[in-house]
């Protein structure tokens, strides 16, 4: 698959290019690079994705997003239902206002593109989530 096709779609702008290979090697993926790489972080992050019902760590949910918040998408359906009634997290990205989101799929490269433009299964609920002060 060409990742730079992505980048031609409407709306959508490559903002890192990412060798899908070495990506896919080290499973770096959309929290990886979120955290930039930091595993501490990504650890605690990824407890999220198995644990949904649990805070997020460091995290509030905001219904009034900005610059710089972190955006989580959740699938909510069958056959998840059955498995956890929660929504799951799926997919996660920046928020950079305006509508749009800067976010890695899978092993691709980085994409500025907007906030309701991602892969399908990725998810059909959107949270928006500020870090808290310390």
């Amino acid at each position: 698959f060409d990742f730079d096709d992505i980048g031609e779609l409407s709306d959508f702008l490559i903002f890192e290019r990412r060798d899908p290979v070495e990506d896919e090697k080290k499973g770096y993926g959309c929290v990886t690079w979120l955290f930039s790489g930091d595993k501490k972080k990504v650890k605690s992050f990824v407890r999220n994705f198995e644990f949904p019902n649990e805070p997020l760590n460091g995290y509030k949910e905001t219904e009034q997003p900005r610059s710089g918040d972190l955006v989580l998408y959740y699938y909510r359906g069958r056959p998840t239902e059955m498995l956890c009634p929660a929504p799951i997290p799926t997919h996660a990205g920046l928020y950079l206002g305006d509508g749009r989101v800067r976010s890695k799929f899978r092993e691709s490269h980085v994409y500025e593109h907007p906030l309701e433009c991602i892969l399908e299964g990725y998810g059909n609920e959107v949270r928006f989530f500020r870090k808290e002060s310390a």
